[in-house]
């Protein structure tokens, strides 16, 4: 079998390593655009923060070790077209080289990149994004030369992080959100107000509802504008969210989400027979409404990528869907989420705020945990949790009820561990479990 995959980090490297490991007679070639492959670009504030100083510590095996298990990795090689017909990619080396291939399999998992809108002054100097490796670099490069003001465009989780990371370097941190509240479209109204609290009380401005319309400055930013007000600002770093970068398979009749995203199954093929794709890239079943979604979280894409490996190895695994499950610490504050967050005819949402373990061991805070569950099962089908010590893991725990369907009854029983540093013998998730019941 003649196997392609475009794109060497997470997804691809993921399938690729897999499939090599198989007993199946494989050819197997990784084409990657960059000089880098399998990082993990989560750790990146942590760098720019400087929690760690060797960036190199986001790798996770070299290129070398790729290639002594047998993968033809070939670094700097953009692929710029796919003709599904005839099983073949082209494309162009570093070198401005065309060159092209063919495949029995193709694997696509070329990622996403960043969105940059195109608004006056994008090209000053001083404005940045976060997605690889050289992003990271050059913001931390250039932190020692900028002024006081740190301008973080969209309040996501990548942003939120930013945040903190540009405060830790020194900077006064305003975020620019154009949503009415942070984490909109990940967590609902209660946790968004809990994360503005923390933020405010670290210092950190918040600008809600407004949309940059403009950046100013001559060589460097100075300035950015919105609809609403104009903002100082040394050192922009734009988190507006990303792209899929698929545009190379704009003719091959490929099924995508309007924004770009192809459309997977569980073991990852494509509405084409002979294409699979995960990663950023792609949109991949839910684990609870089964329809196509687009999260780009590291987690589905080592998964779906090792499932792809698994699947074309000649196992019948399946990948189970996602249920988006994600965690964010911003200062102090532990936020993570799963499954489904928005109220409906369908579901229904509870949320308590009680306490993360006992009151006479040091370390007792406040946790809110919002649940949703199906008003005619009631089925779990979402979860929130907001506090410090603790609270960010207690999603995995709804993770796993959601996945094996436990009810809100299950929960308000479930036999939890307890002891006085890590929480109280009737857990928080018992007593949202409980007051669901009683109010359903």
């Amino acid at each position: 079998m003649r196997c392609i995959v475009i794109g060497g980090n997470a997804a691809g490297m993921s399938a690729a390593a897999k499939l090599m490991r198989s007993e199946q007679d494989v050819q197997l070639t990784v084409y990657e655009q960059s000089d880098i492959v399998s990082y993990g670009a989560c750790g990146l504030p942590y760098y720019i923060a400087d929690y760690f100083s060797d960036i190199n510590l986001v790798l996770s095996r070299s290129p070398e070790a790729f290639r002594k298990a047998g993968i033809d990795l070939r670094l700097h090689h953009t692929v710029k077209h796919v003709d599904a017909t005839h099983r073949q990619i082209t494309g162009t080396n570093a070198e401005g080289e065309t060159f092209s291939d063919t495949y029995d399999v193709l694997m696509v998992a070329s990622g996403a990149s960043a969105i940059i809108p195109k608004i006056p002054g994008i090209d000053i100097g001083n404005i940045y994004t976060l997605r690889s490796m050289n992003d990271g670099q050059r913001i931390k490069d250039a932190l020692p030369e900028t002024g006081q003001h740190a301008v973080v465009v969209g309040g996501g989780f990548i942003g939120l992080e930013l945040a903190e990371a540009l405060q830790k370097q020194g900077k006064s941190v305003r975020i620019i959100e154009m949503e009415d509240r942070l984490l909109k479209a990940a967590v609902g109204a209660e946790v968004s107000s809990a994360i503005l609290e923390e933020l405010e009380s670290q210092g950190v401005s918040v600008s809600l509802s407004e949309r940059v319309t403009a950046f100013s400055g001559d060589r460097q930013v100075t300035e950015v504008i919105t609809d609403k007000g104009r903002y100082p600002a040394d050192i922009v770093v734009l988190s507006m969210g990303i792209r899929p970068n698929t545009g190379f398979l704009a003719e091959s009749g490929i099924k995508m989400l309007p924004n770009g995203a192809i459309i997977v199954d569980a073991v990852g093929k494509s509405s084409i027979e002979s294409i699979y794709s995960a990663g950023d890239c792609a949109a991949v079943p839910h684990m609870i409404t089964c329809e196509p979604v687009y999260t780009p979280l590291a987690t589905s894409a080592n998964k779906l990528g090792r499932i792809i490996g698994e699947h074309l190895g000649g196992s019948e695994r399946k990948f189970p869907g996602t249920l988006a499950s994600a965690c964010v610490k911003i200062f102090d504050l532990e936020v993570a989420r799963v499954g489904i967050t928005s109220e409906s005819d369908q579901y229904r949402a509870i949320h308590i705020t009680d306490k993360n373990q006992t009151a006479y061991y040091p370390g007792q805070e406040d946790i809110l945990c919002r649940i949703l569950f199906d008003k005619a099962s009631k089925k779990l089908v979402g979860a929130e949790t907001a506090g410090k010590n603790g609270a960010a893991l207690r999603i995995d725990a709804f993770a796993m009820a959601i996945q094996k369907e436990a009810t809100i009854e299950d929960l308000a029983l479930a036999d939890f561990c307890y002891a006085p540093p890590f929480a109280r013998t009737w857990d928080v998730m018992n007593i949202v479990g409980n007051v669901a019941l009683s109010k359903s």
